[in-house]
């Protein structure tokens, strides 16, 4: 018996083959400053990315303007840049989809319990499941770098270097923050002088004072910054402290009633408990990283040069600083 011819494929064969192996374009990327940031797949040419499904030079005008942005839906053609999901992305889908189900509704009822009772989390079968995870994460030690840390001008009083480190609570009347009681003193640093600025400024634009510091052998420090993660040996709740928003929720800071930090300062209150000195953690103002030290030794810090003024433009903060995730709204 003759074998049947194999059917040759059609353009719009090469079009589906595309269509589903295509997630992100340059329109899904964060941007700033006017720049995109490629953070979401892995970033290929349009020729290149057709290439590698095997599609034939002569097809792949044609089907590039047939395709669409799987996630955003934008026109794409031959000249785009489109991104195709790695496979840390598609353990974070997993995950994201598990956590979304299991965890995301009983978060907001954790918040709504502390906004009644904030020194009352333990009576919550969250709560204790956080204490009991919070057991397993290891503490590591970040190596030595530079840190960042603002303040906004006021007047024009020139800041010297004293005036970048924390507080004196016996001085100062230290306010709440999001891993902060009232009247205690923390360190809260960000990973580059603009990123500082804009933790004070916001969205806002505005003058800064930014003093550059030295940290070395820190150690105890609790990573719940996504990038710094392994998803493929993380719980569903782990994940959701570092790859969702729910420690970052945005707040008025001129509102007296801040419930979106009750959260976040259970989380540091159980890690203090158990030994840490500090969080590294992700911020609602930027894509970097921030830094807030419980305690730390005069000696592991020390600052360079004195304080610079750093200026920042009005810039829209997008809604979403958490990748692919969606935000999660209590």
């Amino acid at each position: 018996m003759s074998k049947r011819p194999r059917k040759k494929k059609t353009l719009e064969d090469y079009i589906e083959i595309a269509q589903s192996n295509q997630k992100y374009c340059v329109t899904c990327q964060p941007f700033e400053a006017g720049e995109c940031i490629w953070v979401r797949g892995v970033q290929y040419s349009m020729p290149d990315f057709l290439g590698e499904l095997n599609i034939p030079e002569r097809f792949q005008d044609q089907v590039a303007r047939g395709l669409t942005c799987s996630t955003c839906g934008a026109e794409l053609d031959i000249t785009c840049d489109v991104g195709m999901p790695t496979e840390d992305e598609l353990n974070e889908e997993r995950l994201w989809n598990s956590w979304y189900d299991t965890y995301s509704p009983r978060f907001e009822e954790f918040a709504k319990h502390l906004e009644s009772y904030p020194y009352l989390g333990l009576l919550h079968p969250l709560g204790t499941e956080i204490v009991k995870e919070i057991k397993t994460l290891s503490k590591e030690q970040l190596p030595s770098r530079r840190w960042y840390r603002a303040r906004k001008v006021e007047d024009s009083r020139l800041l010297s270097t004293s005036d970048l480190y924390p507080p004196d609570p016996k001085i100062v009347a230290i306010p709440e923050g999001r891993y902060n009681h009232f009247g205690q003193q923390v360190f809260y640093l960000s990973d580059t002088k603009e990123n500082a600025a804009r933790e004070i400024l916001g969205k806002s634009g505005g003058l800064t004072w930014v003093q550059e510091f030295e940290l070395k052998d820190l150690s105890n420090i609790a990573l719940l910054c996504k990038d710094f993660l392994d998803t493929d040996d993380i719980s569903e709740l782990l994940f959701g402290l570092a790859y969702t928003n729910v420690l970052a929720r945005p707040v008025e800071r001129a509102a007296g009633w801040k419930p979106e930090y009750f959260v976040p300062r259970f989380i540091s209150d159980c890690l203090k408990h158990e030994g840490y000195m500090g969080i590294l953690f992700r911020s609602p103002h930027h894509y970097g990283e921030n830094l807030v030290l419980f305690e730390y030794k005069k000696d592991h810090i020390s600052h360079i040069a004195d304080p610079s003024l750093v200026t920042l433009s009005e810039e829209k903060t997008p809604e979403n600083l958490f990748g692919q995730l969606p935000a999660v709204d209590f």
